[in-house]
């Protein structure tokens, strides 16, 4: 059978041996030779082999291996899988048309199926082949990358019991994935793997499932080493072997080895060297598809040396040192001795365990030919193990009880005891964490053993300073001002400011607030700086006293009476308030500022009320209205016919027009002409005037008789204009 061919070359020295590891699953067994069983012809089986080191998706690899599918082709099935993947070594599918791969998580693989399943994979008639993702077997799936194409290029059926040898190649920088099967590329495709599987990962597992259903089919795979591709070296002393052995290669491949110099066999898988200088050997190698591969092998000789070194000093966190030594050489021996040292392993490996500090020599011996020695002290520092201390070193009215802790990073089991000066420990004293409750010294002692100990001392303070708080606000709440400043004065040293009130405005969280309400309002203050709290009160009064007009029935405006008082105004629910009266369409005479002003033009009067200590205010208006009747009879104007003049009788002293009812001055006031002449009997003209008013003579200044006058008069409120009357009067 061929076997696996990797990528890396590897070369073995006479006394070394050499071998891979792999993970069997379910009924996976390995038949020797590298080769390996997945499932038996039986029912409802079901194996995976997982190769024990990962595979680097950021470099490029060449795998070949010789697939059985099985000896029976109409009642045989299902396949095999190639998978990478990230589920690890115990990583196992589904079986029957899974193929031991349905079912996984992230992954890429490819399938050899040999059994049609068309519900619901979808595969063809032939054994096939094909690129699948992440646990998914199903061709119409966007999980089928590639794929399905005919295993064999030239037969539909490949379960006819031979080893099919397989080959699959890995291009990162191309990102190109191709598959070959009978030695002919059957599938390929171009995907980034590393980030569109596996998310970024390159390091992934690698190896093959298997699976039976209701039909079966013994199914194995034949692997070998690592196909060669990289030059490799081997280094012997002088009088010593070395084997040169092409891992991966198979036996049933040619060889054609040279220089002839100092080698076994030229035409061999294995030949021996053992030449007396460096030698460069080289072999060209043909396998089982035609593909020559050519590769140089260097066989170094050189005298055999160790190096031994301390891979860490004794310490408290690693009490145990490990020794390790290099040699020049592969497979060598190794002997350990030490003076006033101690061993923790065994003294037979390059690599050796101890736990005290000395001298210790390393002796090697190669093949019995060569031998070297080496040594090294070992010393101990045991200033690892210091205490971490943290916890609350200030108390205060956040942190009335504070807690100290000690910690020894890496020493889980330190012990630890606490002692304080002045302070006060609350519970025991012998843990890694204490309470305390007072400003003080604390001690902490820690301890691993002898060798391992350490000391640290915490101050702890205390802070209960409680803030002071004064608040004031200089005004009320009135209609003048409906809202007022509260203010604050404190002496924490990072005040935090809450306050509540009926009517807070604004400034929440400020030393200063607005407020639109009477009420008592609270401020608590926090300093930030301990947590200490303080409140204070105040009050804030309002006064919104508002005066309440009324304004009863008004007389109207006429020509009898032009200029006319507002009345029957009053002012309630104040005792203390000023008048404004304003008017824009009227006018007022006087008494702006009064309860009764005197107007003289129609129109609306508006009274403005305040009152003068809480500057509330109420307005009316009153409509101030002419008469209808404003008009009067010029032509009903009386005058007297006697006027006294003599002594004593001062009942008609004068002489004036009058109207019954209308007193005479304002019967004056209506006259817009007054033209009066008064004639003597002899019709002499005796006393005229053009303004209205009364003809009042003096005594012994007419003689008693009879008098005549005329008179022209016209008014502001009559239609008649210069309406003349003439009469006379006897004076007495």
């Amino acid at each position: 059978m061929k076997k696996l061919f990797l990528l890396l070359v590897l070369v073995s020295v006479v006394s070394a041996t050499f071998g891979q590891a792999y993970f069997l699953n379910g009924s996976a067994t390995a038949t020797g030779n590298d080769c390996y069983q997945l499932t038996p012809a039986i029912g409802t089986q079901n194996g995976t082999v997982w190769y024990a080191d990962q595979i680097d998706l950021n470099q490029p690899f060449d795998l070949s291996f010789e697939m059985l599918l099985g000896y029976t082709d109409v009642n045989g099935a299902d396949g095999m899988c190639f998978v990478l993947h990230t589920q690890g070594t115990a990583a196992i599918g589904a079986s029957g048309g899974g193929m031991g791969y349905l079912n996984f998580g992230t992954s890429l693989a490819v399938e050899f199926d040999t059994y049609q399943n068309q519900s619901p994979y979808s595969d063809p008639a032939f054994d096939h082949i094909a690129i699948q993702s992440n646990g998914n077997v199903d061709h119409n799936s966007a999980l089928n990358l590639a794929g399905p194409v005919q295993m064999n290029a030239t037969n539909a059926n490949t379960e006819d019991g031979q080893n099919h040898p397989v080959r699959i190649v890995w291009e990162p920088s191309t990102q190109l994935f191709s598959v070959y099967f009978e030695c002919v590329l059957r599938l390929q495709t171009t995907i980034d793997i590393t980030n569109s599987i596996f998310a970024g990962q390159n390091l992934v597992n690698w190896g093959f499932t298997a699976g039976t259903g209701g039909l079966s089919n013994v199914q194995s795979v034949c692997l070998t080493p690592d196909i060669l591709n990289a030059t490799n070296d081997v280094t012997i002393c002088p009088g010593a072997a070395a084997v040169l052995t092409i891992n991966g290669a198979d036996v049933n491949g040619t060889f054609n080895w040279s220089p002839a110099t100092a080698l076994s066999t030229t035409t061999g898988a294995s030949p021996v060297a053992n030449p007396d200088t460096s030698t460069t050997y080289h072999v060209i190698y043909t396998d089982l598809c035609g593909i020559i591969s050519e590769q140089d092998f260097i066989v170094t000789v050189e005298p055999l040396t160790i190096d031994a070194s301390a891979l860490s000093d004794i310490n408290c966190a690693n009490p145990l040192a490990t020794i390790n030594s290099i040699s020049n050489i592969n497979g060598v021996t190794f002997m350990w001795i030490t003076s006033g040292g101690n061993f923790t392993t065994g003294t037979n490996a390059f690599t050796v365990g101890v736990d005290a500090p000395g001298l210790y020599t390393v002796i090697t011996d190669y093949q019995g030919i060569c031998q070297a020695l080496d040594t090294i002290t070992v010393v101990a520092d045991y200033s690892d193990f210091q205490i971490i201390t943290g916890g609350t070193q200030q108390l205060n009215c956040n942190n009335p009880n504070g807690s100290l802790s000690a910690m020894v990073n890496g020493f889980p089991n330190a012990a630890f005891n606490w002692t304080t000066t002045n302070g006060t420990i609350n519970g025991g004293s012998t843990t890694p964490s204490i309470n305390v409750a007072d400003a003080g010294i604390y001690v902490v002692n820690a301890t691993l053993n002898n060798n391992c100990f350490d000391t640290e001392t915490i101050t702890v303070i205390a802070d209960f300073n409680i803030p002071a708080v004064n608040l004031s606000c200089l005004s009320g709440l009135n209609c003048l001002t409906p809202s007022v400043s509260i203010s604050s004065a404190t002496n924490a040293v990072s005040a935090v400011y809450n306050w509540t009130g009926p009517g807070i405005q604004s400034g929440q969280g400020t030393g200063n607030v607005v407020a639109n309400a009477a009420g008592t309002y609270s401020l608590t203050v926090t300093d930030n700086s301990n947590g200490c709290t303080s409140s204070a009160n105040t009050i804030v009064a309002q006064n919104f006293t508002t005066p309440s007009i009324s304004i009863g029935v008004q007389d109207t405006l006429s020509c009898l009476h032009p200029v006319i008082p507002i009345l029957n105004v009053a002012v309630n629910a104040s005792n203390d308030y000023s008048l404004a009266w304003s008017s824009a369409n009227g006018f007022l005479v006087d008494g702006i500022n009064g309860l009764n002003p005197n107007v003289s033009v129609t129109g609306d009067y508006t009274l403005l009320a305040t009152d003068n200590t809480s500057g509330c205010t109420d307005t009316q208006t009153i409509s101030i209205l002419e008469s209808s009747s404003s008009q009067f009879a010029i032509e009903l104007v009386q005058y007297p016919t006697i006027v006294t003049v003599t002594d004593g009788d001062l009942l008609n002293p004068c002489w004036t027009p009058f109207l019954p009812g209308l007193a005479q001055s304002e019967l004056f006031s209506l006259l817009n002409t007054f033209e009066l002449k008064i004639y003597n009997r002899w019709g002499e003209l005796i006393f005229e005037t053009s303004t209205p008013g009364v003809f009042c003579p003096a005594k012994d200044e007419l003689s008693q008789g009879t008098y005549y006058y005329t008179l022209v008069l016209s008014s502001v409120c009559g239609g008649v204009e210069n309406y003349q009357d003439s009469g006379t009067f006897l004076v007495k």
